[in-house]
């Protein structure tokens, strides 16, 4: 060794150098060793960590990627067979991700750094909710089935709800709380909503379509009333010689022409809303329906002016006497006027029908997708079972870590998948169904339209015949069309009784599928999987299995009980719902009244400034008033209808925010799981929310309220418009009345007093002057008296000051 020293060590500029062969090719080895052994260890400790991160990340979406078989049966349709899970493909691939450990060393090792320790009061479950994989937890938030809220956390297990306050997402929380700029789905009919993914929303918009509906058809009854009490007058007078058939025909013919714009303007605002796109927010709704009212009064306004028409052509083109016209005109505006009170009586009960549907079909909506909910939770419940089991397995060495953890993974995405395929099913097979039964209801509500609208032409036929009685034909035609609404809601609410039934029934079946697929891929692990990994005999890992399923029922019992209370809480509010909505409708009915007694006042001061004018004018003003009065209320109350509908949507964010909160309190009763603290802090947060919406919703009705009372502005103002043009046009009938008076009396006779009257202006008579005389006396003595009186009490006032300084 020391020669061997002593060799390195020569002198450098000495002597030749001399290497021996042997010892330099030890130095390379040696030195090609060590080098290779730092740069393992390089690696092992700084290398590899870094691209483990970098490649996880990269990577981390494809293991929880539905695969392609799911896919295929989806798009081919579900069957007992398709539920029932492959014994064979789930145990290869199972056992092949298990038994590759050499090859995956990477990923175990990954997987044991990143795994996150409970807290103490808590089980260690790695994976059971997806903590132990970051990929994982957010491709399950991203699969979030549609009745979830988007923010809220993907753990749906019992023992998430009492662990993580902020991401309970119970059986009835939405992902239609929507802001106002955010889209929704649009349906066209209440069935439709069963599939949306935003219910509450597109179920109030359908109410506002079926609103406009109902509208248009009291619009249309109106108007045929209109035109038919129209030709009843006049076809009298054809009879009597008054007027001629060509005067007969221009005025029906003008009328009908003029109804028929209005009524393709209404068919316009109608198909606004129930042609709209298949997504629309709640501006866009509100824009529609701040556009709608406007039209409607405006509607009204030409409506009322077409009276009026018939009126300017009986007195110029068919000559007739101005009192048989105005008689003929106030006849027909107190039938109208009596027409839009029972219309407006009409329209308010079947808005409480609609009402009434739209709190039914809530319900609806939320008891048969909380069966979804419910699903979900089963799945996740013997998902954790498992996981449970595995954990005891490997704290008892039948498991390692790391072969635990990738089999918790590939359970983890297996289930993850038939609670998506699942859910998707479901709503997929909702639809089909949907679409088929809604299809057989249009064929059978097109066949009984065609029938009733031959019942009104035979109705309408008879009355030409007959002549009958305006008020009694008037009577008669509502009746049939009430008869023939009432026909048409009964067939509605036994199509909806008929839909959910189906529906509710499908979901059932589907749900018990599921359950039944879930417990078979349950079976073939404890049967299959965990024999062959662990040193467990079959009988061992059955009792396993026995112990577990009976843990599950109970827990499943527990969910049950916790979703039937959530439903019994949304009822509730829906019944207070129902509450607010009648109160809002008996102030709106006492506004109205108030201001009918405002106006008439109104009118009856306005008659009392008209002097000259005959009674009948007076009658005839007063009666087209309230006819255009009574005529804007109704389309208002359409409005405040209106406004109530879009009030809810509006506040179905809050709404929705609340429900959750009740629910995750409910919990507390059923499962005590809250220390007494956190369960304090809970109805904190509750009682604060209850506030919050109660004083946002004063807020949004009050906004509501003051563009109500704008648009009735806008109604006064084509009312006093109107009335100002009829009184205008009385009083030229009575100044026109008043010359034809004056151009019968004897012309010697004015000569001689409008002799009097200039002579009178102009010349100073005795009469005059004594007149002036006396009224200037009068004055003066007047002032006189007024002078002493002052007088008087003023000395009285300045003995009262001195009597005290005399007495000093």
């Amino acid at each position: 060794m020391q020669s061997c020293v002593d060799a390195v060590t020569v002198p450098f500029a000495s002597s030749v150098f001399s290497v021996t062969p042997g010892l330099m090719a030890l130095a390379v080895i040696i030195g090609v060793i060590l080098g290779i052994a730092a740069a393992l260890l390089l690696y092992v400790f700084v290398l590899k960590s870094a691209l483990i991160r970098k490649f996880q990340k990269r990577d981390a979406p494809q293991p929880l990627k539905t695969n392609n078989s799911g896919k295929e049966k989806l798009n081919k349709g579900i069957s007992d067979s398709k539920w029932r899970p492959s014994k064979t493909k789930i145990r290869d691939s199972i056992s092949l991700e298990g038994s590759t450990s050499p090859a995956n060393n990477d990923v175990t090792e990954f997987a044991l750094k990143a795994k996150v320790i409970y807290p103490i009061n808590q089980k260690f479950r790695p994976l059971a909710d997806g903590s132990s994989n970051p990929s994982m937890y957010e491709a399950l938030k991203q699969a979030a089935l549609p009745n979830q809220m988007p923010d809220d956390s993907s753990s749906s297990s019992m023992r998430s709800f009492a662990q993580d306050d902020e991401s309970g997402s119970g059986p009835l929380a939405e992902c239609s709380s929507l802001t106002q700029n955010e889209k929704f789905q649009s349906v066209t009919s209440y069935s439709e909503a069963l599939t949306s993914t935003s219910c509450r929303m597109s179920l109030s918009n359908v109410t506002l379509q079926y609103l406009r509906l109902l509208d248009a058809d009291l619009r249309q009854e109106k108007y045929t009333v209109y035109i038919q009490l129209l030709k009843l007058h006049l076809n009298d007078w054809l009879s009597k010689k008054k007027i001629n058939e060509e005067v007969y025909r221009v005025i029906i013919s003008s009328q009908e022409k003029c109804l028929e714009d209005l009524k393709k303007q209404c068919k316009h605002d109608v198909s606004d809303t129930t042609n709209t796109s298949a997504y629309c927010n709640i501006m866009e709704i509100e824009k529609s329906e701040d556009e709608y009212v406007k039209q409607s009064l405006k509607n009204v306004n030409d409506f009322l002016h077409s009276l009026d028409n018939v009126r300017h052509c009986l007195l110029n083109k068919a000559q007739l006497p101005y009192n048989e016209v105005v008689n003929m005109v106030l006849a027909v505006s107190e039938l109208m006027t009596w027409m839009d009170t029972i219309l407006q009586d009409c329209q308010l009960f079947w808005a409480k029908v609609l009402q009434e549907r739209l709190i039914h079909w809530k319900q609806q909506t939320k008891t048969i997708q909380s069966f979804q909910w419910l699903a979900e939770q089963e799945s996740q419940c013997k998902l954790n079972a498992i996981c449970d089991t595995m954990e005891y397995l490997t704290k008892h060495g039948q498991f390692r870590m790391e072969e635990k953890e990738v089999l918790s993974a590939e359970l983890h995405k297996i289930f993850q998948d038939k609670t998506i395929f699942y859910s998707n099913e479901c709503m997929r097979q909702a639809k089909d169904l949907i679409k088929k039964l809604k299809k057989q209801y249009v064929e059978r509500a097109s066949e009984t339209k065609q029938i009733q609208g031959d019942e009104r032409m035979v109705l309408l036929d008879k009355v030409n015949r007959q002549r009958m009685d305006a008020g009694a034909f008037l009577k008669d035609y509502h009746d049939l069309l009430e008869k023939q609404r009432k026909t048409i809601s009964d067939l509605d609410d036994e199509e909806d009784s008929r839909i959910t039934e189906s529906i509710g029934e499908l979901w059932k079946n589907l749900y018990s599928a599921f359950s039944q697929t879930i417990e078979d891929l349950t079976k073939d692990i404890y049967h299959q999987i965990l024999p062959k990994r662990t040193t467990l005999s079959l009988n061992e890992c059955e009792h396993l299995r026995q112990q577990v399923k009976q843990s599950h029922l109970t827990n499943l019992e527990k969910i049950d009980n916790y979703r039937r209370q959530c439903l019994k809480l949304y009822q509730d509010s829906l019944v207070h719902e129902k509450q607010m909505w009648i109160e809002e409708q008996v102030l709106f009915a006492n506004m109205q009244a108030h201001l009918i007694e405002r106006e008439e006042k109104t009118i009856e001061r306005m008659i009392l400034r008209l002097c000259g004018i005959t009674d009948q004018a007076k009658e005839y003003l007063v009666k087209e008033y309230r006819l255009g009065l009574q005529a804007m209320l109704r389309q208002l109350g359409v409005r405040h209808l209106g406004l109530a509908t879009l009030t809810d949507m509006r506040m179905s964010r809050k709404k929705s925010k609340l429900q959750d909160l009740k629910e995750k309190h409910s919990l507390d009763g059923i499962m005590p799981l809250w220390d007494t603290r956190k369960l304090q802090n809970e109805e904190f947060r509750f009682l604060k929310e209850e506030k919050q919406l109660e004083n946002e919703t004063q807020q949004v009705l009050s906004a509501f309220h003051v563009q109500l009372v704008t648009e009735l502005q806008i109604a006064q103002q084509y009312l006093q418009s109107r009335l100002k043009d009829i009184a205008g046009q009385a009083l030229i009938h009575h100044a026109r009345m008043e010359a034809a008076k004056i151009s019968y009396e004897s012309k010697d006779d004015v000569k001689d007093k409008l002799a009097d009257a200039v002579e009178e202006s102009v010349y100073v008579t005795r009469d005059g002057v004594c007149t002036l005389v006396q009224i200037y006396y009068q004055q003066v003595k007047e002032t006189v008296e007024a002078y002493e009186q002052d007088k008087s009490k003023h000395k009285k006032t300045e003995k009262g000051v001195s009597m005290p300084l005399y007495t000093v």
